[in-house]
């Protein structure tokens, strides 16, 4: 054993050490910048000249004034991002007071433009200045190039705000803006501090910088309203501190209000008035229809702030619009920009160990950094300091669905070990990874190779980067705002979706534990699960993790979309149902559940529009019906009746006074509709083939000396040989004058090898048989994998009655996924798998033009167990590059499918009803474009197979194989 404290310290200085060696250190230079307020994550200091790493500020050392003026050389370089990236001066109070004069590159899908552009920031609405200030714009000439040098000039003041963009080799004036306040109009911002900043990822460097102040006010915090309680009155009561906090009472956690009022937090996510930007038609909807009903701003907030209260919600979470604050709702510090994590994760690769692309689930900070600390500080400086007064704040979401899993979401207890593996030995999270093994080898011992470390220390390893992520996180928090409570990190896949050692330590540092998750309603049972591939029921799954951590719960981001509103549904997380009296019990369903839990503070529903029925981007192209109101501002009246009812005080009352509410049992079962009978697969396709009565297509098969083996009802053929590297090697349609090879039929044990998935792609066929049902064609063929690189004589002759061909084809099985010590720059050899014996069968019927493929048995042949996660079916396509289609995922009571789009618009997937078919996704790797058709497949849950035993699927797991023509 070893002191976590000592071998923490021993890693840092480590860390630290490469990044001065790599002279990437962002510790101030001498000269004039080094007094200035610097972003460590966004400045590099080279003397007097300041060079931009990534989005961020500096902050002139000087108090505010509403008098500034601020002159500077700025010399845009590069970006690489494709939206919207700028550089220059500006002034600076908080992060929802600011303005910018910039030099701006607009995003690729408008062509990339560069412009220029004087534009504010008022309380917390970009662009604030349009409503309030009277704009001249006295020039505006051609594009700023890279590499170019700008002067940027820019004065404020209460009555007058200017900028002047000049060229600094010839002083030719490039741009000229004025505003002015316009009368009984307040402007934007009332004073700040000389300030540069960068957004975006744009590279540069701003010099020469100059700038005066005058007029000074206090640098003090905001003053806000006196606090009005919210949502309905519950009858419980806690300490009136002036701030929101948690209390338990009678053994139930609260969320106590200023006035020391108990209250559910129920809340809904991104309600503001401009909705969702749609790429495709290149404007927000609902923001285009709010402008044409609404007067103004104000207005849609006063009848949005009324409607959620009405309706028993309680407080803005992610997203809310700042004109909703201090009317009817509390109200969370978590809008996009201003998380913690995102930030650092854009430009130096130092900072980061997960990159952000931008897209949920795709960042994560590198902890290791000798200036995370200092970044945190600076950050929650500006976040959080403002608001440390504010009582209708309920408090900070640190970030939101990091990727605490590194690269594979299902590898949660090494990925981000495997993830700083592969990055260079000067990356300060490289650095610290090797000190941490050589820290765990005991000192005078030799170096330890890194393929030695043990899964259970590489669990060491999480464990110490999450106590690095929370407790420097939380500790810059309650350091700038001793006052209001720290919300967790939005984990991404519920509790399930980290590890359980992330949850222990994240509920040591936070007030509240926060996770995104969408569950698995089923009507029938009255029982909402963890997912429709893991039965678990979601009460079970968070008593657990509420063991673990030992904090209340929030969950912060939950829906059900569905199909009847015009919305596509294809694409986003959650489950979709049919039409909204289905989707209305799904929500009641799980809201109830959460209430009846003792330790859930409250949730955030997702969330107050619907998006776009075009989508909203290419690389995030939801289009699902996720809103409270419609594109049109429409209310589903089942949905927000639902929600009042539920959210009224009445109702918490009754919950309160019966002590059911938070107990674990409401709204979880509905005992008379258990016992449905379930059909298989296999029985409704022979009921189909029946009543087609296509007695001239006979299904005949042939097998030839060399061990290929060929099935046909002159509608399909299947194709394969003993020893082929796929179960079936073509699966060919007819089109009535010859047949088109369309596709491969291949499968995939996924199994856990000490919390980390692996995956064993094994299609070597080593036993094949042929029978006949009735005149249905039947082959049943045996995929071998023995776990170490092993041949064996092969068996050639034909055995067993209607033909029966064995070959023992034995090879080291190929995994997906190695542990992490594969990319640690050592030489590896492949990692043995599991030895097990996989057995398929595929039906052909006379006349049918799909087939019907099942899993009929697993045999563990070695002598170890195997603990079994997933199998998957796997159809490939013969084409190379194929497109993808989308189906509706996760359908209640609809197919699992999913197919790959051929060349001449047709289709080849699979379609499902079975109950253990889990889930259907067809997906390419970048940047190679494999091919990973993944048909996910399991009955009860993940097992332990024990040597000899084979495992027979209780519940039929059965596809049909398809091919659709355009």
């Amino acid at each position: 054993m070893f002191a976590m404290k000592s071998i923490t310290a021993i890693i840092l200085l480590a860390a630290a050490t490469v990044v001065a060696a790599d002279n990437s250190s962002l510790s101030p230079a001498s000269g004039s910048a080094a007094s200035w307020d610097v972003d460590p994550v966004a400045w590099h200091l080279d003397g007097a000249t300041f060079v931009s790493a990534n989005a961020g500020r500096a902050l002139a050392p000087s108090p505010k004034g509403r008098r500034v003026t601020i002159r500077a050389k700025v010399t845009p370089e590069s970006t690489t991002e494709p939206e919207y990236s700028s550089m220059g001066v500006g002034i600076f109070d908080d992060l929802d007071r600011y303005w910018n004069l910039a030099v701006l590159k607009g995003p690729e899908s408008k062509g990339s433009w560069h412009r220029y552009e004087l534009k504010a920031m008022g309380e917390g609405i970009w662009g604030a200045e349009e409503s309030l200030m009277r704009r001249t714009l006295n020039k505006r000439s051609a594009e700023w190039k890279w590499g170019q040098v700008l002067e940027l000039s820019f004065s404020f003041s209460p009555e007058k705000v200017e900028g002047v963009v000049t060229d600094a080799a010839t002083g030719a004036e490039l741009y000229h803006c004025v505003h002015e306040a316009r009368e009984g109009t307040t402007i934007p911002v009332p004073a700040g501090r000389p300030c540069l900043f960068v957004s975006g990822d744009m590279r540069g460097r701003i010099e020469n910088v100059k700038w005066t102040v005058e007029d000074e006010v206090p640098d003090k915090t905001r003053e806000f309203p006196a606090y009005r309680p919210v949502g309905p009155e519950t009858g419980i009561r806690g300490k009136a501190t002036g701030f929101f906090h948690m209390e338990k009472i009678n053994g139930r956690d609260w969320a106590i209000d200023p006035l020391g009022r108990a209250t559910v937090l129920a809340g809904v996510d991104w309600c503001n008035p401009q909705g969702t930007m749609c790429a495709k038609l290149g404007y927000r909807p609902y923001g285009r229809w709010v402008k044409q009903h609404y007067a103004s701003n104000d207005e849609w907030a006063k009848e949005t702030a009324e409607r959620l209260g009405s309706w028993g919600f309680t407080f803005l979470p992610c997203g809310g619009d700042v004109s909703l604050r201090y009317r009817t709702l509390a109200w969370a510090n978590a809008a996009d920009r201003v998380y913690f994590s995102h930030r650092m994760c854009r430009g130096d690769p130092n900072w980061r160990i997960c990159e952000y692309r931008p897209a949920p689930c795709t960042a994560f900070p590198n902890v290791f950094h000798p200036d995370f600390e200092a970044a945190c500080d600076w950050w929650a400086r500006q976040r959080c300091t403002p608001y440390c007064d504010d009582p209708w704040l309920v408090g900070y979401f640190i970030d939101n669905e990091l990727a605490w899993w590194g690269d594979v979401f299902a590898n949660k207890a090494t990925g981000l070990w495997d993830v700083i593996a592969k990055k260079p030995k000067t990356h300060p999270a490289k650095k610290a990874l090797l000190a941490y093994v050589a820290a765990i080898g005991g000192a005078g011992e030799a170096p330890r190779p890194l393929s030695s470390v043990t899964p259970e220390q590489k669990l060491g390893f999480l464990r110490l980067i999450a106590e690095r992520y929370f407790s420097v996180m939380t500790a810059a928090i309650r350091k700038a705002d001793p006052n209001h409570m720290v919300l967790g990190c939005r984990f991404a896949g519920g509790p399930k979706g980290v590890h359980p050692v992330i949850m222990e330590v994240a509920g040591k540092y936070c007030d509240i534990v926060s996770f995104n998750h969408y569950p698995w309603a089923d009507l029938d049972k009255g029982i909402v699960f963890d997912s429709r591939s893991n039965q678990t029921p979601v009460v079970d799954l968070y008593r657990e993790a509420q063991e673990l951590a030992k904090k209340p719960f929030l969950q912060t981001e939950w829906s059900f979309p569905a199909l009847d509103t015009g919305r596509p549904c294809l694409h986003g997380a959650g489950q979709r149902f049919r039409t909204q009296a289905e989707r209305v019990q799904a929500c009641e369903l799980y809201a109830s559940t959460l209430l009846s839990l003792p330790y859930f503070a409250g949730y955030s529903f997702f969330r107050w529009v619907d998006q776009p029925a075009l989508g909203i981007r290419p690389l995030f192209p939801e289009d699902s019906n996720y809103g409270l109101v419609s594109e049109e501002n429409v209310p589903y009246e089942g949905l927000t009746r639902m929600f009042t009812r539920l959210q009224s005080g009445e109702h918490l009352r009754m919950h309160n006074a019966q002590c059911t509410m938070h107990n674990g049992e409401s709204g979880t079962r509905n005992a008379a509709t258990n016992g449905l009978v379930q059909v298989s697969e296999r029985e409704r396709y022979f009921a189909e083939a029946a009543a087609t009565n296509c007695a001239l297509c006979i299904v005949h098969h042939a097998f030839s000396p060399d061990g290929a083996w060929v099935m046909s009802n002159d509608c399909v053929r299947l194709t394969g040989r003993v020893g082929g590297k796929y179960m079936v090697d073509e699966i060919a349609w007819s089109d009535g004058a010859s047949f088109r090879p369309v596709g491969r039929w291949g499968s995939l044990v996924q199994w856990d090898d000490h919390g980390s998935p692996q995956w064993t792609d094994i299609s070597r066929v080593t036993d094949v048989s042929f029978t006949n049902d009735a005149a249905t064609g039947v082959i049943t063929l045996t995929i071998r994998a023995e776990g170490v690189l092993k041949r064996e004589a092969a068996l050639n002759e034909p055995q067993g009655e209607g033909g029966n061909l064995k070959r023992e084809a034995h090879l080291r099985p190929r995994s997906g996924h190695l542990s992490g010590e594969a990319a640690l720059n050592e030489p590896q050899g492949e990692k043995d798998g599991p030895a097990f014996a996989f057995t398929h069968r595929l039906s052909l019927a006379p006349g049918a033009r799909e087939i019907l493929a099942e899993i009929v048995s697993f045999e563990n042949t070695g002598d170890a167990p195997i603990p079994v996660q997933f199998f998957m079916m796997r159809p490939f396509a013969i084409e190379k590059a194929p497109g993808l289609v989308d189906t509706v995922p996760n359908l209640w009571k609809g197919p699992v499918e999913d197919y790959w789009l051929l060349s001449d618009g047709s289709r080849y997937g699979i379609a499902s009803l079975d109950p253990g078919v889990l889930s259907a996704k067809i997906w390419y790797r970048e940047p190679d474009a494999t091919q990973h058709p993944d048909v996910r497949c399991m009955s009860d849950g993940p097992f332990t197979l024990a040597p000899g035993k084979t495992f027979v699927p209780p519940v039929p797991m059965g596809v049909r194989i398809r091919f659709l023509p355009k």
